[in-house]
């Protein structure tokens, strides 16, 4: 391109070049004042500025949940208010602290994602490595055992089913004691008769627990469909619905343990955070280099200030006398 220019401009061209190459060498101290002046300033910030570690703790979730859901339930109430998480903040804190306390913290320290991965990425920042690692891992871990609960997944579904279902025999287990208790002890059966009441309850339970297990549309316990749950005097028939719902209590308590270990083992994998040894910010670095860059641009912004100022001046100065005399 520069052949096709006339020798004129491209002589202009290469003067202004040289122009600015030796305004550039007279004022070469600028450019090593004003960048020094740019990094100390950074250094300066760099000195107050408070450290942060950042740890990473992911879950791996199922191909079967929905991600997006369950993206929610880690930034719900239910996780925030989770036992493994409360007593982590607490003991980072080193005093129990309140609700308001750990919204505030989870708000302006942790930040969840959901990747294309089918991860949930669980990051804290804190200004120790050590506690924002232990935090990463109990939320995530806590994040797991919330997931594990809902009904995010047909086990999910089972366990609320018989959550729901457990609420209702105690509801009916404290109306049977409280109407049992109101019976005189002469009214009681005999022992004997109480240990084939015991017995019929069970195998009552059994039978009930095996059709709530096949049919999951309600969560209602249903009474028993047998001449042996309405056989008896009153106080037989109160005895016998204790023993059945103690037994039914029972077996539903035995599902979920059996169901909780597995939930958590089958819920996807939690990868555990390790301690970071780099600080994530400030980035040292990152900020000297931009202020080095600062610093220079800013050099030469004051150089061509510096050096078109006289000949501005001249001119502004010319323009002055020229309509001062225009006017005369």
């Amino acid at each position: 391109m520069n052949a096709m220019m006339p020798d004129d401009m491209r002589e202009h061209e290469e003067l202004d070049i040289a122009d600015l190459l030796i305004v550039a060498w007279n004022n070469w101290y600028w450019f090593l004042l004003i960048p020094l002046l740019s990094i100390a300033t950074a250094l300066l910030f760099l000195f107050q500025a408070p450290v942060r570690y950042s740890a990473t703790a992911s879950v791996v979730l199922p191909t079967k949940v929905d991600g997006r859901g369950a993206l929610n339930l880690f930034n719900g109430d239910k996780l925030q208010k989770n036992a493994l998480l409360v007593a982590a903040l607490s003991d980072a804190a080193g005093a129990q602290i309140s609700e308001t306390e750990r919204r505030a913290y989870l708000k302006a320290r942790v930040k969840t994602v959901l990747t294309k991965d089918g991860l949930i990425q669980v990051t804290v920042e804190d200004a120790v490595a050590e506690r924002a690692t232990k935090l990463a891992n109990s939320f995530a871990l806590a994040g797991q055992d919330v997931l594990s609960q809902s009904t995010a997944t047909p086990e999910g579904q089972l366990l609320a089913f018989l959550s729901v279902r457990r609420i209702q025999v105690v509801n009916r287990l404290a109306e049977l004691h409280q109407g049992i208790g109101g019976v005189g002890a002469v009214a009681m059966p005999s022992e004997a008769v109480r240990q084939q009441l015991e017995r019929e309850g069970q195998l009552l339970a059994m039978l009930s627990d095996l059709s709530a297990k096949t049919d999951k549309e309600t969560v209602v316990v249903e009474v028993p469909d047998s001449s042996e749950w309405s056989s008896g005097s009153v106080v037989e028939r109160l005895v016998r619905q204790q023993y059945f719902y103690e037994a039914l209590l029972k077996r539903i308590d035995r599902d979920i343990t059996m169901l909780q270990p597995v939930l958590k083992d089958s819920f996807g994998e939690v990868r555990l955070a390790e301690v970071p040894v780099e600080k994530s910010s400030p980035k040292s670095a990152r900020i000297l280099a931009l202020a080095g860059v600062i610093g220079l641009f800013g050099a030469l912004f004051w150089v061509v200030v510096k050096t078109s100022w006289p000949t501005f001046k001249h001119r502004m100065q010319k323009k002055l006398a020229r309509s001062a005399v225009s006017k005369n």
